[in-house]
């Protein structure tokens, strides 16, 4: 697997739990890769939540996350990931390269509901630090806005408004 960010070229692995988050996600990266005048290219890859429980599609997704630049896990659900996705996350953790990466979690739920250690977004960051990888949260309440022009360098820059306003979801 190519590494894909080189100067103006992005490759972003998105993890989603059901339909409504893997939309949410693919209207927020349509949206930035029509929308950032110096993004020459935006690459993404798919992998539905549940598909990790297959040993070989978990393997090619281990791969696909090492050559990503940017890890995005988007869900609906905010008390805990399954356990498929944790056990990919970790190897994808154990088995990574010393490059730039990012992580990024989307969330579809208010963090007020779902608070406690054992959260998603609690989750995510605990292992973003562990790696030391940044980690950068949309949606839920109070939750900050992705800026990815931070994430991925100066050469790519893309307003923050823009992913705040994609990912903030309906009210």
């Amino acid at each position: 697997m190519e590494r894909h960010f080189c100067g103006n070229h992005i490759k972003v692995l998105v993890a989603y739990d059901n339909f409504s988050s893997g939309c949410r996600v693919m209207a927020l990266l349509k949206r930035l890769g029509g929308g950032a005048a110096t993004l020459d290219d935006l690459t993404h890859v798919m992998v539905r939540f549940d598909l990790l429980a297959d040993a070989a599609f978990f393997e090619l997704a281990v791969g696909e996350a090492r050559a990503a630049d940017l890890i995005v896990i988007a869900t609906c659900e905010g008390r805990e990931l399954p356990r498929e996705v944790r056990d990919w996350l970790g190897q994808w953790l154990l088995r990574r390269d010393d490059v730039p990466q990012a992580l990024v979690g989307t969330f579809d739920y208010g963090r007020t509901k779902v608070c406690g250690p054992g959260c998603v977004s609690a989750y995510l960051e605990k292992l973003a630090g562990y790696g030391n990888i940044p980690f950068f949260t949309s949606g839920g309440d109070q939750a900050p806005a992705v800026d990815f022009g931070r994430v991925a360098g100066d050469d790519w820059a893309v307003d923050s408004a823009l992913v705040r306003q994609q990912t903030a979801g309906p009210n």
